[in-house]
């Protein structure tokens, strides 16, 4: 969603947590410390990649 505002500098924009290396249990367990506070689970807020985000990536996926 970021890449669609015209408002976001993309180029600002930094990865957060990845989960792709993890195990589900460990997904799970991140999963229920994010309920209860997100910047914990990932550290600056921001869950994946959103570097790689553009507009139209964004609407073939949603469109």
């Amino acid at each position: 969603m970021l890449a669609i505002s015209k408002n976001v500098k993309i180029k600002s924009a930094r990865k957060g947590l990845i989960t792709e290396k993890m195990t589900k249990q460990e997904i799970k367990r991140l999963g229920k410390l994010a309920n209860k506070s997100f910047p914990k689970a990932t550290k600056n807020g921001i869950w994946g990649d959103p570097t790689k985000a553009t507009k139209k990536r964004w609407t073939d996926d949603f469109s």
